[in-house]
C-alpha cells in the first residue's frame, strides 16, 4: 500500500494483518475487532453481509471520485456524469445500462496508481497474471463498451491485453469557466469485438471540464461510436 502524503510504499511486515485507514469511511463491512480475517472463509454470515455491503454500495453513499446520482434534468458530475451519455449509470433506475466499475490493479491503495507504478511493474505486471485477471473480468461481466480514463491507464490496457493499434486520435476542445481552452483526447477502436473507448482524462477528476461541457463530451464520443 502506498502513503498518500509521502508517496512511499509501506509493506506490510511478516505475521501482521492489513490495517485499515484511520478514519474509514464505512462504505462497505468493515472487521470488527473480534473478527479475523480468516473469518469470511469459515462465516457464511459475514460473507453475506460483505457482499451485501458491495451491492449496496451506490445505494449509500459512493466515493465523491464517482459523482452523485443525476436529479431531473441536472447534470452529473465525475464519472457519472460521462456514462449517463451512454444511457448508463452506477445507480439503479431508469438507465438502459448498469455501470460497473473495476480496476487495472485490483488491490486498494492508499495513494494514487502512479505512485506505485514501479511496484506494479516489478511485482503484478511482469507476467501475465493482470492479463488473464482482466480476460476472465470481460469474460464474466461480458460489457457492451469499456471505457478506460486517463492516459496512463490506456497505456498500461493496451500493453496488458496486447493491442497493438488503437487508431487515430480525435480531441474534444471546450472554453472553461476562466475562459481558457480545455482539450482532451480519446480513442475508440475494438478488442475481442468490444468496443473500447480511451480518454486522456481521468473522469474521476475531471479538469477543465463543467457538468455541462462534461456531458457535451460524451456525447460527441458516444455519437460518435454509435455512428462508427
Amino acid at each position: 500500500m502506498a502513503e498518500d502524503k509521502k508517496k512511499t510504499i509501506i509493506r506490510i511486515k511478516k505475521g501482521e494483518s492489513p490495517k485499515y485507514l484511520i478514519n474509514a469511511k464505512k462504505r462497505f463491512q468493515l472487521l470488527r475487532q473480534n473478527e479475523k480475517w480468516n473469518d469470511i472463509i469459515t462465516s457464511q454470515s459475514l460473507r453475506d453481509k460483505i457482499i451485501d455491503s458491495y451491492n449496496d454500495y451506490f445505494v449509500k453513499k459512493p466515493y465523491k471520485w464517482f459523482g452523485k446520482e443525476k436529479k431531473h434534468d441536472e447534470f452529473s458530475y465525475n464519472v457519472e456524469g460521462f456514462v449517463n451519455c451512454f444511457e448508463s449509470s452506477f445507480y439503479n433506475g431508469e438507465n438502459k445500462f448498469q455501470s460497473i466499475h473495476i480496476d487495472l490493479f485490483p488491490f486498494a491503495t492508499v495513494s494514487d496508481f502512479k505512485s506505485i507504478l514501479k511496484e506494479s511493474e516489478k511485482h503484478i505486471f511482469k507476467d501475465n497474471w493482470t492479463n488473464d485477471f482482466l480476460n476472465k473480468l470481460i469474460d464474466e461481466i461480458n460489457p457492451k463498451k469499456i471505457i478506460v480514463f486517463g492516459r496512463t491507464n490506456l497505456e498500461y490496457f493496451i500493453k496488458l491485453l496486447g493491442i497493438s493499434n488503437i487508431g487515430k486520435e480525435f480531441n474534444f476542445t471546450t472554453i472553461t469557466e476562466n475562459g481558457k481552452n480545455s482539450v482532451a483526447s480519446y480513442w475508440s477502436f475494438k478488442y475481442r469485438n468490444i468496443s473500447i473507448i480511451g480518454l486522456s482524462v481521468n473522469l474521476g477528476n475531471p479538469v477543465g471540464f463543467t457538468k455541462l461541457t462534461l456531458n457535451q463530451f460524451g456525447n460527441k464520443i458516444h455519437n460518435h461510436v454509435k455512428n462508427d
